[in-house]
């Protein structure tokens, strides 16, 4: 994939380099059909020839519109290979660097209270959702948030499944979408939210139906009175009357029109974005049900216009509604032509007929979106796989092989097996920063992965679908006067409600109490681990306790002990984070205090 996308940037540097140039000449010709056509209109008044100097004049109007027309769309066309350009360096880095990523990382969906989000590192800087994230509009991040962070039907989990591949095996397809909706990235407002206020706001009364009726009639009238006057010249006074009185009319309603476009002059951009990607959509060939189904919720009766093509209609509408902010231009097309009115009550019209498919096309972008990102992942480590998710969890349980953190480097990670076959908690214990935690946020983010639809960082990944409770970073709070052995028991207290009223939870707890002394932290531990056992819970538990590994002989192996150790070789400490099965028997913490100058007396 490093490949792939180097060969997209080369090729796309190359093009944009090429319009600039274009870009360039145009910007050139502007200015020597400017030239050309003054001198040309100076030298034609010496022949004193009306005939000529209006036909110079015309032809150099025409050649320098077509000119300016030429240098937009030059570009527009420069603005989106540029968004491509971005999008291809973006995953090349994310490739060299996880967290290189140019899209939100979610630190708005932070929940210190959530049963898993905060512990597993799923929102925020070096999280799993900053390394996924493909979303560049509000509703995509939110709808990729709410999957990594509710639980998931397994229905719709197995969708998603057949989606993302579609989506990872077509991938100029899915390109050409980021790249269109590219432009809402740092976007601050929710276009939903936006546009549903918005369209409220706009079915206000800005004119009365006479009114209506004679900004609709003005323009013709405008017209055959200019044409008129050319015969009648006193029809010349009866237009500068009503070009003024236009001017008066649209003033009197300035303040509502400019509220009116104030609120929507700057989503012109966004919306043209939005019609791009519903177009891509509605002309797409999917397979997934998934797919498929969302594509449906784009179609519409055969007499009213696509919703692609009424966004498209609205970006059009709300970009005349804009040429009002340019004063010259503005005053001139109002005293033709009622240009505010004209443009407001089209836009009144457009949400009458049209107001009710725009949410369902914006909630099928957000969605797509998602997807979307699970999609870039998908194809970005092709060696990850797809999990198999069970149908229940009484006769099922997790079994992983070669399993690796999705967040570590490759080089870094170490893989491991393990299968929770024949009992219902697993109690790891081992040295300091020998693996213990880590693993268990290895299987947690996986898991999570998994629930989602997405692929995960295994060789093999079978798993009931649980709902995922932790007990890792228990911090204290000196805001709420709470210590951390009362932070601890609140958050016990929350995993024991939990495990005891969800029968399919799956716990993940590393190092319970350690804001105790070792006797009630080694008790309460203990007494921990049989109540979850008297709610049939199943889990994992981290600790350093060595006691609690006589557990496994006291519940006839309901609870089965695993271990990381290490391998002391003189006084140099070798981890090799491969787990165990058993207790721990070596330790390291005697000599990590003598390397900062601590000896143990033994």
């Amino acid at each position: 994939m490093k490949d792939f996308y180097i060969g997209n940037i080369k090729a796309t540097e190359a093009e944009v380099k090429k319009i600039q140039k274009s870009i360039n000449s145009n910007s050139i010709w502007r200015l020597l059909t400017i030239g050309i056509g003054g001198f040309l209109i100076f030298k034609s008044f010496s022949l004193e020839s009306i005939g000529l100097v209006l036909s110079i004049i015309l032809v150099s109007i025409i050649v320098f519109l077509f000119l300016v027309a030429r240098q937009s769309k030059l570009e527009k066309i420069k603005a989106k290979k540029q968004d491509f350009l971005t999008i291809n360096k973006n995953e090349f880095k994310n490739l060299e660097n996880k967290f290189e990523n140019i899209y939100e990382n979610g630190k708005t969906f932070e929940n210190p209270d959530h049963p898993y989000t905060s512990d597993l590192d799923v929102f925020g800087e070096f999280s799993l959702f900053a390394f996924i994230n493909r979303c560049a509009t509000k509703g995509g991040n939110k709808i990729l948030a709410s999957w990594l962070s509710e639980k998931q039907a397994r229905n719709l989990i197995l969708e998603r499944q057949q989606a993302v591949k579609e989506l990872a095996d077509n991938t100029e397809w899915s390109q050409d979408f980021q790249t269109f909706l590219f432009p809402n990235l740092g976007e601050k407002k929710d276009i939903r939210l936006f546009l549903a206020g918005y369209f409220k706001a706009g079915k206000q009364k800005i004119a009365s139906d006479i009114l209506k009726t004679y900004v609709r009639l003005a323009p013709w009238m405008m017209g055959v009175i200019a044409v008129g006057s050319l015969i009648y010249t006193p029809l010349a006074g009866m237009f500068l009357t009503l070009c003024i009185f236009h001017l008066g009319i649209t003033s009197v309603s300035a303040n509502k029109i400019s509220r009116f476009s104030n609120n929507i002059d700057k989503a012109g951009k966004l919306l043209k974005s939005y019609s791009q990607v519903l177009e891509k959509m509605e002309n797409a060939r999917f397979q997934s049900d998934l797919l498929v189904r969302l594509k449906s919720k784009l179609r519409r009766e055969e007499d009213l216009p696509k919703i692609s093509e009424a966004l498209a209609k609205l970006g059009v509408l709300v970009n005349r509604l804009d040429t009002r902010n340019n004063l010259i231009v503005g005053s001139v097309l109002n005293m033709l032509l009622l240009w505010d009115y004209k443009c407001v009550l089209s836009i009144k019209q457009w949400i009458e007929v049209s107001e009710s498919v725009v949410f369902d096309g914006i909630e099928v972008v957000s969605e797509m979106e998602a997807l979307l990102s699970l999609s870039t992942l998908n194809r970005n480590y092709p060696q990850w796989i797809t999990p198999e998710l069970y149908p229940d969890f009484k006769d099922n349980h997790l079994d992983v092989e070669d399993v690796h953190h999705p967040l570590l480097d490759l080089q870094k990670s170490v893989g491991n097996d393990f299968s929770m076959a024949g009992f219902d908690v697993g109690l790891i214990t081992g040295s300091n920063m020998a693996g213990k935690s880590t693993f268990l946020r290895t299987i947690g983010i996986n898991a999570i992965l998994a629930y989602s639809g997405a692929v995960v960082n295994a060789k093999s990944f079978k798993t009931p679908i649980f709902q995922i409770v932790t007990y890792m970073r228990i911090k204290d709070s000196l805001h709420e006067s709470t210590s951390t052995f009362k932070a601890e028991l609140d958050r016990m207290k929350f995993i024991l409600k939990q495990v005891q009223y969800e029968e399919n939870s799956f716990f993940l707890i590393d190092e319970m109490f350690r804001g105790t002394n070792s006797v009630d932290k080694y008790l309460g531990s203990e007494a921990v681990i049989k109540k979850l056992l008297s709610f049939e819970g199943n889990g994992l538990v981290a600790t350093h306790d060595l006691k609690l590994s006589s557990l496994e002989a006291e519940t006839q192996g309901k609870v089965r002990n695993y271990h990381f150790d290490i391998q002391v070789q003189g006084n140099d400490m070798h981890f090799d984070y491969k787990l165990k099965k058993g207790e721990c028997t070596v330790f390291n913490a005697s000599m990590l205090l003598e390397n900062i100058g601590v000896t143990i007396n033994k």
